[in-house]
């Protein structure tokens, strides 16, 4: 893809980005990686940290925030891949010289055709990222939206890059009352209660690492009422920045977010092995890495796990890009997802552990 046509659909990316926090009734604001100057931000934010939210645009975050330099290095921790979220407690210095203490999250949103962005979400919206139980909102999901009784799978919803609805599945309409004609063109941003934004927005920006998400969302239904939908967010694997996919459920019928205990436990527990299993490394069978060894590691998508193959192999980020047909700052965003995974910030790190587990597993070898 021409430079040109990368840049137009990273201006594209952003704008969708900046139109989704202004609508948001939550305090939520967009600020730049690794430059700390916010982007947008919702009146919501505004309000919290002082200036109007024409002022807001251009303001640099670290000029408003308590202990300025802590809040640096954690930009440099999400910039660099060491983390994809911060969750705290921060003071906020107003233009009145007042301050205010909020529970903040600050989260990466990875984009393969520019500069990463941040979210930064204050209040109680940020509270519900990441789901520390199984009644929060939002919670890590390995597998797919569950069929519905009649053996079908839930009604799927595509975005184009403006998150408007591109296609969706015929039998739609069960769940919001619309035609799937009638929605497609439509922005999802309109569909979305403003007060659940900032959850749909946390929710994009994690798929943006590699994950699946599943969700609550108050969504308008044909009848003119917010309807109280269940959703399964993906991407669709590409270059450049995501298009995202959701799956929609009634939440009387999802058995992840349905009120019961024994739902409720059954997500728990279930959230808990994937958060494990996605901390480990399993190591079986390849050729020619010469490790002896392929590092397989659990939560990474089948362009990640390749771009893993080659790196084993001695490829480095320009030929992978080229053979994969991906951009190279693509490529660079799948392995910083495969150096968390792993536990280590450096591709020779990465290598010096696969070498170790391969010397002392011997189940590992050929």
């Amino acid at each position: 893809m021409a430079a040109d046509d990368r840049g137009a659909r990273q201006r594209e990316w952003v704008d969708t980005w900046r139109a989704a926090v202004r609508a948001s009734g939550s305090a939520v604001a967009l600020v730049e990686l690794p430059e700390t100057g916010i982007l947008e931000l919702s009146a919501a934010a505004a309000a919290l940290l002082g200036p109007t939210t024409a002022d807001g645009i251009g303001l640099d975050y670290l000029a408003v925030v308590e202990r300025p330099e802590e809040a640096q290095h954690n930009v440099w921790r999400v910039t660099m891949g060491v983390v994809d979220a911060i969750h705290a407690r921060r003071q906020f210095r107003r233009p009145d010289g007042s301050t205010m203490d909020l529970p903040t999250c600050g989260r990466a949103i990875r984009s393969g055709d520019g500069g990463d962005l941040g979210l930064w979400v204050a209040g109680a919206a940020a509270t519900k990222d990441p789901s520390p139980g199984p009644d929060q909102i939002l919670a890590e999901n390995g597998g797919g939206a569950r069929a519905d009784g009649a053996g079908r799978s839930p009604p799927r919803v595509t975005l184009d890059g403006r998150w408007r609805v591109e296609r969706i599945d015929t039998h739609g309409d069960e769940v919001l009352g619309y035609h799937p004609v009638d929605l497609v063109g439509t922005s999802l941003i309109a569909l979305v209660h403003p007060d659940d934004l900032a959850v749909l927005l946390l929710a994009f920006a994690r798929v943006t690492t590699g994950l699946k998400v599943t969700g609550r969302l108050r969504l308008c239904h044909r009848d003119g009422t917010w309807h109280s939908v269940a959703v399964v967010v993906s991407s669709l694997d590409g270059d450049g920045p995501l298009f995202f996919s959701l799956a929609l459920t009634d939440v009387e019928t999802s058995p992840a977010l349905n009120g019961s205990r024994a739902g409720q436990l059954e997500h728990h527990l279930r959230r808990i092995a994937l958060e494990l299993q996605a901390a480990g490394v399993v190591l079986g069978p390849i050729e020619d890495d010469g490790f002896g060894v392929t590092a397989t590691m659990s939560g990474l998508s089948a362009r990640q796990q390749e771009v893993l193959s080659r790196l084993l192999r001695g490829e480095r980020v320009p030929r992978i890009a080229k053979a994969m047909y991906l951009s190279q700052s693509t490529v660079r965003n799948h392995l910083s997802v495969i150096f968390r995974k792993a536990g280590v910030h450096s591709q020779e790190a990465l290598l010096a552990q696969l070498r170790r587990r391969a010397l002392v597993d011997p189940s590992t070898r050929e």
